[in-house]
């Protein structure tokens, strides 16, 4: 059995060694993805883009992305115009060779659930997290950002850190958003015959990216 190490003393300081042992679990901080379920375990980086992220959202630019929100809220025509730019925008940077691809196809999501509330199919969400995320979007178009996008990598990279705050602020929303998809798709399917096999849990979760 190993002998414990004992403090040393000098003069009149006392230094205690270092305990052995294993290291404590990391856990994530707050904002991070490890509660929503449809999303594997989140690249390091992402805490430190929702940390950045956080930032951009307390600057006063942004504040006039959501006020621009606030007002096109009431024009759901320009809306639907915005958001369909959007996905063109975030399906293009998807479809290359992106490590930030899972991050992309959360903010598509998000503009599913913006879609569904204007259309009114989905009203199971409040108000204020809908204008924050139009601001967000509205952010991604604009050619006005704190780092500009003709930098290569880095001025996306600063849209990116505001996706990464939103989806870590409003994940539940997202969550519920994304169950309300899966069981809507559900619902909508034709009664199977007895002689059909079931749908696997996976052709279900496809359909409700449809």
């Amino acid at each position: 059995m190993a002998r414990a190490k004992r403090p040393v003393r000098n003069g009149s300081k006392v230094y205690k060694p270092a305990e052995t042992g294993p290291s404590p679990a990391n856990t994530a901080p707050a904002g991070t993805y490890n509660r929503l379920p449809f999303i594997s375990q989140a690249p390091l980086s992402m805490s430190s883009l929702a940390d950045k992220g956080l930032k951009i959202s307390k600057n006063a630019l942004f504040n006039v992305f959501l006020n621009r929100a606030s007002k096109l809220l009431g024009k759901p025509f320009k809306v639907v115009i915005m958001l369909n730019e959007v996905a063109d925008k975030l399906a293009s940077e998807k479809s290359g060779k992106n490590k930030f691809a899972q991050l992309i196809d959360i903010m598509l999501t998000v503009v599913r659930l913006v879609r569904g509330y204007i259309s009114g199919s989905y009203r199971q969400v409040e108000t204020g997290t809908i204008v924050s995320g139009i601001a967000v979007l509205l952010y991604t178009l604009s050619p006005i950002d704190l780092v500009p996008d003709f930098i290569p990598v880095v001025g996306f990279l600063d849209d990116l850190s505001l996706m990464s705050w939103f989806i870590g602020k409003f994940q539940d929303e997202i969550t519920r958003f994304r169950d309300w998809e899966t069981s809507s798709a559900t619902a909508a399917l034709p009664s199977a015959e007895p002689a059909a096999a079931p749908l696997s849990t996976a052709a279900v979760a496809e359909l409700g990216h449809s």
